[in-house]
């Protein structure tokens, strides 16, 4: 494998050149579907089809033209226009209006990417199905609040991390009806311009792009693009937890699991020792940007009336939350298909607290005798105890008076022996593993 993570296609889509590609099948898939239903000639549309490339377009004047006028499309209908033959170009965009170019192709893009998403969850679910079936019973010490809590399984840990990840790919089957629709309604949404042929058009356009008809136009109603954007929140938030917790098992004192290599001898520019998280570092950060622009796409839904200025901070956000949220899952697949597991380090870490770890245990083997809260008290003072000196909490709760006449050693040491105290790990791996091979083959 190598060490450099895959690229994401999404920057593609959501690029200046992507957004031109979509805007011009509108052009074209309007003009025909028009021609069609004889609301221009059939020549025009043949024409406008013919001259609506990528070739055609000047984009350094497009870009100019965009920055002056603040919207890219009446530009472009303007330079297909001209690029017509024999006047024919006067039928370019016809009835529609700059809203509805932008937004139904802003559709083909989440239409777009969210393939490509899929695909990237379902490899990640594969990869971290393979890594938890692997190490279901790698025992390790679970942390909380960065301290040690109870042992539990490195395959446990895994699991939690993949469950999420099969959510995600719910939603997203869940999201696409809502938000794979298109937009066609001229100005202010009322088809006035068409006569009474307006809905025939819609219908028929976005069949031809591959888009859901909306039951109301949506120029002023983002919810489904902010719910684009809080989805993409979510993935990219597990995939920061994911990322989190490999760099700090990969930290020095802890050595625990490690991402693939990257950096190699320009991993640090001094320390010739470091082996920096760059990759979970990398997700960590596109996943706090994306939250932060989510926020801001929650914000920017607010429209005045039928439409306002509040889209010029979507159009601008709105694709690198995409980028961001594709790079963040190409490198966390190839974090997951990498990941390097020390199960002997995992051993002596939860070894490492003299048996404190296992003071849950301690106490519930007590309880039964003493009452809950009496147990709890002096596997507290036994642990304090321990630790001043520097032994383990077996032996101390062995020379305990209230423990001795009670327990006896062999009974107190099977409670106490980390195997013994796995719950239903095991259980929830299985289901865990089993719920993701359902979901992602």
């Amino acid at each position: 494998m190598s060490d450099a993570p895959p690229t994401s296609p999404l920057a593609g889509i959501f690029s200046e050149a992507g957004r031109l590609e979509r805007y011009l099948a509108f052009e074209a898939a309007l003009a025909e579907v028009e021609a069609e239903l004889g609301l221009i000639p059939e020549e025009a549309a043949r024409e406008i089809a013919r001259i609506a490339t990528p070739e055609t377009i000047d984009t350094e004047k497009l870009g100019a033209d965009t920055r002056r006028t603040g919207y890219p499309i009446a530009p472009l209908a303007r330079q297909l226009a001209a690029a017509c033959r024999d006047g024919l170009g006067q039928f370019v965009h016809w009835g529609s209006t700059t809203q509805d170019v932008m937004d139904t192709a802003l559709a083909m893009q989440f239409r777009d990417a969210f393939a490509h998403i899929e695909e990237d969850l379902k490899g990640l679910a594969r990869d971290l199905a393979g890594l938890a079936a692997r190490h279901r019973d790698t025992p390790m010490v679970a942390r909380t609040f960065g301290g040690h809590a109870l042992p539990f399984t490195f395959g446990a840990k895994v699991a939690r991390w993949l469950a999420p990840v099969c959510r995600h790919v719910e939603r997203l089957e869940e999201l696409r009806p809502r938000v794979l629709v298109g937009q066609f309604g001229g100005a202010v949404g009322t088809l006035a311009s068409f006569g009474g042929r307006g809905a025939e058009v819609r219908e028929r356009l976005l069949v031809r792009l591959g888009l859901g008809e909306p039951v109301a136009v949506w120029h002023a109603a983002r919810d489904t693009v902010a719910e684009t954007a809080c989805f993409l929140g979510l993935v990219t938030a597990t995939l920061g937890k994911i990322g989190h917790d490999v760099a700090a098992l990969g930290a020095s004192d802890v050595g625990e699991a490690f991402e693939p290599v990257s950096g190699g001898r320009d991993a640090s520019s001094t320390l010739p020792q470091k082996r920096n998280p760059v990759y979970s570092g990398r997700i960590v950060a596109n996943a706090r940007i994306v939250a932060s622009h989510v926020s801001l796409v929650l914000d920017s839904a607010r429209h005045d009336h039928e439409r306002g200025p509040q889209g010029f901070v979507e159009n601008m956000i709105v694709p690198e939350i995409f980028v961001l949220a594709g790079e963040a899952l190409a490198t966390a697949r190839h974090v997951s298909a990498g990941l390097r597991v020390d199960a002997a380090r995992m051993r002596a870490n939860l070894e490492s607290s003299r048996g404190a770890v296992m003071a849950e245990a301690a106490m519930m083997a007590l309880a039964p005798r003493l009452g809950r809260l009496k147990a709890k008290d002096l596997v507290h003072d036994a642990c304090r105890r321990a630790d001043a000196e520097a032994t383990d909490l077996a032996s101390v709760l062995a020379s305990t008076p209230e423990v001795a006449g009670l327990v006896d050693g062999d009974e107190l040491a099977r409670a106490m022996d980390p195997r013994n105290y796995l719950g239903a790990t095991g259980a929830e791996v299985d289901r865990t593993v089993a719920r993701a091979r359902e979901i992602a083959g």
